[in-house]
């Protein structure tokens, strides 16, 4: 698997891009701005937390819909 960036976007959308600069992936979902976003420790799943305090938890390779974490 060839190193990849995952960035944040206050448009509610985080994407995967390969380090050569292609755009790998669109992860989409949020209606809040989007401040952070990571990958595991083991790259598998991708963290994003927005602006309205929703965590989501990403598969890497967009397989399946995020798991959304609302904050209080």
């Amino acid at each position: 698997v060839s190193p990849r960036v995952v960035t944040a976007s206050i448009d509610g959308t985080a994407q995967v891009w390969s380090v050569d600069g292609k755009k790998e992936l669109l992860l989409q979902g949020d209606t809040s701005p989007i401040w952070k976003a990571a990958f595991t420790l083991d790259g598998s799943r991708i963290i994003t937390e927005s602006e309205g305090g929703t965590l989501r938890v990403w598969q890497a390779d967009g397989a399946r819909h995020a798991l959304v974490l609302h904050g209080n």
